[in-house]
C-alpha cells in the first residue's frame, strides 16, 4: 500500500518502476487531489504485471474532506487509512513524504502497528530539515520514525537527521525518490567540468522551497560562466 499525492509526477514515476513486475499496489491519496496524474490513470487502465488500486475519497470530494480532516489533524484520513489496512492487510505500508503522506500514516498507526506489516517512511526534499524546527512537526516526525523500519532520502544530511530524531530501522540506498531513471542517468559523468554546458537546479520557490538562492547565486557567477 501506498500513501502518496495521486497528482504528483514524483509518485508516478515512482510507481511506473513497477509495472513489470507482479505486485499489487493500492493508492491512497495525501493530499487533495482534484485529477489523478494521467500516468497514474495510465498505469491503472493499461495494467500489466503490476495493478494499481485506487481507495480513499473521491476526487471531487477531496478538497473539502481535506479541509475539514486539517481541522481534526488528520483524524478522518487517519481512521479511514486505518481501516484500509486491517481489511486488506497490506505486506508493506509506503509513506512517500512526510507532511502530507507520514502524518496520515502516523495518525492511522497512533494505536500500534500490525505486527506483520512493514512501514517505509521516504523524505522529499525538506520534510525533516525544515519542518523539525518546528515542535509541533518534530512531534510528528519523531512519533513516525519510531514505528517505521526502513527510511529512505535524497541526501545522506537528513539520514544523520533521521537518527538523530530516533529512527533505528534500515536505511535504504540515497538516491532521488522521484524514481523513473535508470542506473545509468543517475550516473555522474565522468567529462572534466569544465568541459560541461549544462546547469540543471532542481527545487522550487515557496515558504520551504529556496530555488532563488541558487538563481541567485548563478547571476552572481555567470561571467565565469560564459560560454
Amino acid at each position: 500500500m501506498v500513501v502518496g499525492m495521486l497528482d504528483s509526477i514524483h509518485l508516478a514515476r515512482w510507481l511506473e518502476q513497477f509495472r513489470n513486475q507482479p505486485i499489487s499496489f493500492i493508492l491512497f491519496p495525501s493530499s487533495p487531489h482534484r485529477v489523478v496524474h494521467p500516468m497514474l490513470v495510465r498505469l491503472a487502465k493499461d495494467q500489466q504485471e503490476a495493478t494499481y488500486q485506487y481507495v480513499g475519497p473521491a476526487p471531487v470530494a477531496s478538497v473539502a474532506f481535506w479541509l475539514v480532516d486539517k481541522l481534526l489533524a488528520d483524524g478522518l484520513r487517519g481512521f479511514w487509512l486505518k481501516r484500509i489496512i486491517i481489511k486488506s492487510r497490506p505486506h508493506i505500508l509506503h509513506a512517500l513524504e512526510f507532511q502530507h503522506a507520514g502524518y496520515i500514516v502516523n495518525r492511522a498507526l497512533k494505536r500500534g502497528k500490525p505486527a506483520n506489516l512493514s512501514l517505509i517512511v521516504t523524505n522529499y526534499g525538506s520534510d525533516i530539515y525544515w519542518f523539525r524546527r518546528f515542535p509541533r512537526h518534530e512531534a510528528k516526525i519523531r512519533s513516525l520514525l519510531s514505528v517505521a523500519d526502513a527510511y529512505s532520502a535524497e541526501c545522506q544530511r537528513d539520514v544523520g537527521m533521521a537518527r538523530e530524531l530516533g529512527f533505528e530501522g534500515e536505511v535504504k540506498l540515497v538516491a532521488p525518490n522521484a524514481g523513473g531513471f535508470s542506473k545509468s542517468q543517475l550516473e555522474i559523468g565522468s567529462d572534466d567540468s569544465s568541459i560541461r554546458s549544462v546547469i540543471s537546479i532542481k527545487g522550487y520557490q515557496g515558504w520551504v522551497g529556496r530555488a532563488s538562492i541558487a538563481l541567485d547565486a548563478l547571476e552572481d557567477i555567470a561571467p565565469a560562466l560564459r560560454g
